[in-house]
């Protein structure tokens, strides 16, 4: 069996960037390509010491220069950002695109970590970062409906919930949660349109799978109803002294050593090995794959993965 029989349901790629372009022209340029490539959408990183741009502002930029690719942030965060204020770039951003918003939100990890570090900005423990998540998407949710119902929670007090513009899309943009843990899966089966993990190990993923599907009996809501996406680094690797360079370049920008088992997670490989993870991954119900490329030729890598990998399973 070859591997274009392999390939029998669909997927959409997306391609996460941040801090790979340092001109303004040269990344519109970047996500122009994407878009005529095929790709599905382009996400701009939120993390504020390695991103060339502000996030939200580029987004809006980015969405007048585009026609059809969707956008959002790579995951935006509460850690330093009001959901009011979320709430009101996110419904701006999808008014200038059309009705084109990616909502993605997370908790926070290993890059807001070092932003905070840096900046002095604040990174509550865990436990509290899941909370104000969980009550951050409240809001937002509420601001986005156009009813004016105040709240007053734990981590924020909102009096005055009317809010202008509301998003294009109904009854709002598409919400992605990154969740790893009961938890966190708790919030995405609550409030997700689709939950983005970057488990990268099939063994583990289908264990993360089984505990969001039981999640979702014990809540009553069809597991299906809820989307599935995979983050995966991906390094293209045709010369392996050249790739291991290349790889440790990319983790020391991050703020990581190679030797970090993140690393493990990275998909690191030629096109065929690329193809059976991806194959595998959408067996396993994975609808949307976020790539992030680990390469120092951005524009070569995504025009060879568009038509090696893109182009085969969409």
């Amino acid at each position: 069996m070859g591997i274009e029989d392999l390939i029998v349901v669909r997927a959409n790629f997306s391609v996460e960037i941040g801090n790979q372009f340092k001109r303004y022209g040269d990344l519109l340029s970047y996500v122009s390509k994407l878009e005529d490539l095929g790709f599905y959408g382009v996400y701009y990183d939120d993390i504020l010491h390695w991103s060339d741009f502000e996030c939200w502002s580029i987004l809006a930029a980015i969405a007048c220069s585009t026609r059809k690719i969707r956008l959002g942030p790579a995951m935006t965060f509460f850690s330093y950002r009001h959901p009011a204020v979320l709430a009101k770039a996110a419904s701006t951003v999808d008014v200038v695109s059309g009705g084109r918003v990616e909502f993605r939100v997370g908790a926070g990890d290993i890059g807001v970590r070092t932003s905070s570090r840096l900046l002095g900005t604040p990174f509550p423990p865990p436990v509290d970062r899941v909370k104000q998540l969980r009550e951050g998407v409240e809001i937002i949710k509420m601001l986005w409906s156009g009813k004016n119902t105040p709240h007053e929670g734990h981590f924020y007090k909102v009096s005055c919930t009317k809010m202008s513009p509301i998003p294009v899309q109904k009854p709002h943009p598409p919400i992605s949660i990154a969740a790893k843990g009961r938890m966190m899966l708790e919030i995405c089966v609550d409030h997700a349109d689709e939950w983005e993990s970057f488990e990268t190990n099939p063994e583990i993923y289908e264990e993360e799978i089984s505990l969001i599907e039981g999640i979702c009996r014990r809540k009553r809501r069809r597991h299906k109803e809820i989307r599935r996406s995979l983050e995966v680094f991906v390094a293209l690797n045709y010369d392996n002294k050249s790739m291991e360079n290349t790889i440790r370049t990319h983790a020391k920008s991050m703020g990581i050593s190679i030797d970090d088992p993140w690393l493990r997670k990275w998909l690191v490989g030629g096109i065929e090995k690329c193809r059976r993870f991806f194959s595998k991954f959408v067996d396993l119900g994975v609808s949307q794959f976020v790539i992030i490329p680990v390469t120092d030729n951005q524009e070569w890598f995504v025009e060879e993965f568009s038509s090696e990998i893109v182009k085969r399973f969409t």
